[in-house]
């Protein structure tokens, strides 16, 4: 059966299991995922329990064959990145590795997913694991208002229960429900596996035939699904929570994948808030500035979906902006889609598609998708081609059917003390690599790394500026990631819904953002309309131009985004370690900047910082995908011999991070469900030989398998994650160990991380973990050699800093050549230093 993107071709096994195979030998990886056709609208008896997520964490604690670390360890050393995940309609496992090992890798997947062991010592730990899961779900507001929406929306169908489980239902399962449920839904016919990259078809249907097809076929228990009777009046719910912002959501109940109705309400919702220029966002963030987000969207699975419309604002404004959205709802069932709002969405949507099918894995969750719906692999283009074609007046006649006042469905998320009283609390009514990118020199001297890719007709230009908080002072932090994050909000020429309303007509996105080093601004078109695109892109290089609107607009958003992280238990353990091991060093500050700093932020402060330090001959470019060079070379001349004052070296200059003489430990209180644990290390700059074993030290200690995870969670129940983190600067950086746990329990999981720490400070790791995390750094490097532009992001990023353009080549021929020893040597230097800090965020 053939798609847009290749022939796939499907075989049914004896037993009722089907495979589809889409062979690509461009890069050599390859994608398994194995499709059950269960999730949690499957759970009958167990409805609402979360059966079917807790099953998927259970079936990687091993088989009748093997042990879970047996498993995990086994994909490790093949360069398998292993994961899965559950949903309403299914649950998906999934290995992406070097093709060269897909055949043990299938072997080790089947055998976990069909024999699934579940050892009684294994079921109460990973209980535990959920139980944080669970919690940290309810720390996370916008999470709580999507389920509150749900329940508000649903009060038959099983679209209201959380796929994760309520508590309690969760709390009553036993091992033999979960073995019970295994049997009843896991049958051979209810699974499909669909194989995507360089394999041929045959050796997969023969592998297929011995791993997947030599389980019997069996009983299959058919699940009653609940319909939702029609709705006839509105809903509205409201829940107090730890905030300092309100969330509101509208959903109206709509069909799901198989109804035809479903698409045009899909394309109503790219209409209506599809990008910065779409009508939702224009209106109710940029002109009347209700909202600091705006989301709007469909969520469909097989049977039923919702169209809904979120957004995040002050409480003050909470009113306003319900009243508003209303009006806006109401005006989508009555007013035509303009010509040029549609073809805008329906760029988008082929945008969507084609950076879906980028990597092997997006092609195959592509395939097994169709499959899933319709039973056909190539649904995925038959879904894009309808939505070409439909016309204005069935969006409207959709939208007037769906979106009727009758059927909303609104849920509010407020501050404490804010929740109106008349409402009850909580209650709802090729073969081989690619090729290195080349490096040119433009205009004064500007390096430009470009590599060409004809896979996709994409097209993508991107644009590097040394940034961060280095070249701020601290009274106005934060105008970095401001200037960087209005790049895109104006020139001379035309305001900021001008540029997006063009990008997005050109079926295109236009993003810029900045971090700790470094700004960005890059632009990806379809190839038919690169040129058109470029002109944008160096139009706004060379007529920047920072009005005030747009300035309070950033400033607003900014503002919000400093809000949700002082929420996030996370956050706010990351930003107090950074305040405390860079105290006295620009790094301490956050990029967000603080409320009192950015209020100090004027438009001439913007263009100064852009033209200051952005637009400088040291800032390097990228292009990458489907182009001609020296048409792109003829565009970008004549511009970048205007633009810059100087040929850069390499960074230089920045002041290194002060180290300190003895331990430090620091304590905060949030209300929160969970405590969080950071213990970090300072490092040396991101151009330090430190930083590669120490890539294989984060690795290591962050995996499934790695000694923390198995320590904490797995050996002890303590913790829902666990791992190591760090923080790459020019001038130097951390190492951290961090933890998520229980707080009353937060004083043992403490101790149990610095028992650990003091192990690595000595030994170091042992050769197994090394050479696992080295496979699975090299197999992350050869996933990322399928997406072009991110690649050439990458490269103009290395090459700004100083590493060089080619850094990641060398760095993988570094990481093949590394030692145990040479890791044990840079452990005991980073985890032996005097002075690490210590944080611990908790109720």
């Amino acid at each position: 059966m053939g798609t847009s993107f290749g022939e796939t071709l499907v075989r049914e096994l004896a037993n009722g299991s089907f495979v589809l195979v889409h062979p690509d030998s461009e890069v050599r990886v390859v994608s398994i995922q194995l499709w059950c056709h269960t999730g949690s609208f499957h759970e009958g008896r167990w409805a609402g329990s979360g059966i079917s997520h807790f099953l998927e964490h259970l079936i990687f604690k091993g088989s009748l064959a093997r042990s879970g670390q047996e498993f995990v360890l086994g994909l490790q050393e093949l360069g398998g990145h292993v994961n899965a995940y559950t949903s309403f309609d299914r649950t998906v496992y999934h290995v992406d590795l070097p093709a060269e090992h897909w055949k043990e890798a299938l072997e080790l997947l089947c055998d976990a997913v069909l024999h699934p062991a579940i050892p009684e010592p294994e079921f109460e730990p990973e209980k535990d694991v959920i139980r944080r899961e669970l919690a940290m779900v309810a720390d996370d507001p916008d999470e709580e208002l999507f389920q509150l929406g749900l329940r508000t929306a649903f009060s038959h169908h099983p679209f209201r229960y959380p796929v994760i489980g309520i508590p309690d239902l969760f709390e009553a399962l036993t091992r033999k429900d979960v073995l019970a449920y295994h049997q009843e839904r896991y049958c051979p016919q209810n699974l499909t596996l669909v194989v995507s990259g360089a394999v041929e078809p045959a050796e997969v249907f023969s592998e297929a035939a011995q791993s997947l097809g030599k389980e019997k076929a069996r009983p299959m228990a058919q699940s009653y699904i609940p319909g939702e009777p029609d709705q006839m009046v509105p809903r509205r719910s409201q829940k107090e929570f730890v905030t300092e912002v309100s969330r509101v959501l509208f959903l109206y109940q709509i069909p799901g994948y198989e109804d035809p109705s479903g698409l045009p309400l899909l394309l109503l919702s790219l209409v209506a808030g599809g990008g910065r220029s779409s009508r939702f966002h224009r209106i109710l963030v940029e002109e009347e500035g209700l909202a600091e987000e705006v989301e709007v969207f469909t969520h469909m699975a097989l049977g039923a979906g919702v169209f809904g419309v979120g957004a995040r604002c002050q409480n003050e404004k909470r009113g306003r902006l319900i009243a508003r959205i209303r009006e806006l709802v109401d005006q989508l069932g009555k007013n035509p889609v303009a010509r040029n709002e549609l073809e805008r969405a329906r760029r988008q949507a082929l945008l969507q598609r084609w950076h879906s099918l980028k990597t092997a894995s997006g092609r195959a969750g592509a395939i097994g998708w169709g499959w899933l719906v319709a039973r056909d692999p190539g649904f995925y283009d038959r879904v894009v081609e309808r939505i070409q074609g439909i016309e204005e007046e069935e969006i409207v006649e959709c939208a007037r059917r769906f979106l009727d006042p009758r059927r909303e469905n609104l849920a509010e998320l407020v501050p404490k003390g804010e929740r109106e009283p008349f409402l009850e609390k909580g209650h709802a009514h090729g073969h081989g690599e690619l090729p290195l990118p080349h490096r040119y020199r433009l205009g004064k001297g500007t390096r430009v790394v470009a590599r060409q890719d004809q896979r996709v007709p994409l097209v993508g230009f991107h644009v590097l500026f040394p940034g961060g908080v280095f070249y701020e002072k601290p009274e106005t932090a934060g105008l970095a990631r401001l200037a960087a994050q209005l790049l895109p909000k104006g020139t001379r020429r035309r305001k900021a819904m001008e540029i997006a309303g063009r990008v997005e007509e050109l079926g295109g996105y236009l993003e810029a953002d900045g971090g700790n080093n470094s700004a960005r601004l890059s632009i990806e078109l379809l190839k038919q309309s690169w040129r058109d695109g470029l002109e944008i892109f160096l139009e706004i290089l060379m007529e920047f131009c920072c009005r005030e609107e747009e300035l309070e607009t950033e400033r607003r958003k900014q503002l919000s985004l400093l809000a949700v992280e002082r929420e996030d238990p996370v956050s706010v353990a990351r930003d107090l370690l950074r305040r405390t091991l860079f105290a006295g060093h620009p790094y301490e500050r956050n990029p967000l900047g603080t409320p009192e700093t950015l209020a100090r932020v004027g438009p001439q402060d913007v263009e100064e910082f852009v033209r200051e330090v952005f637009f400088q001959a040291s800032a390097v470019f990228g292009v990458a995908g489907d182009f001609c060079w020296e048409e792109v070379q003829g565009m970008m001349e004549p511009v970048l011999s205007a633009w810059g004052q100087s040929v850069p070296g390499e960074p230089t200059g920045f002041p290194p991070v002060p180290l300190r003489e003895k331990p430090v430990r620091v304590e905060q209180q949030l209300p929160k469900e969970q405590a969080v644990i950071f213990i970090g290390f300072p490092t040396p700059g991101l151009q330090h030989p430190w930083q590669i074993p120490l890539a294989i030290a984060a690795e290591a200690l962050s995996d499934l398998g790695g000694r923390l995870f198995v320590k904490i969670r797995q050996e002890h129940g303590l913790a829902y994650f666990t791992g190591a983190t760090r923080f790459l600067g020019l001038a130097g950086g951390w190492f951290a160990f961090y933890v998520g746990t229980d707080p009353t329990r937060k004083e043992w999981v403490e101790k149990l991380l610095w028992e650990e720490i003091e192990r690595l400070a000595v030994s170091g790791l042992d050769k197994g973990e090394v050479e696992r995390a080295k496979a699975k750094l090299l197999s992350e490097d050869r996933m990322s050699d399928q997406d072009t532009a991110g690649v050439v992001a990458a490269s103009a990023l290395h090459e700004l800093v100083g590493l060089g353009y080619d850094y990641a080549w060398r760095r993988r021929k570094k990481i093949e050549a590394l030692t145990e020893e040479e890791v044990r040597e840079c452990l005991v230097g980073c985890l032996g230093q005097k002075g690490p800090v210590t944080v611990v965020v908790s109720p």
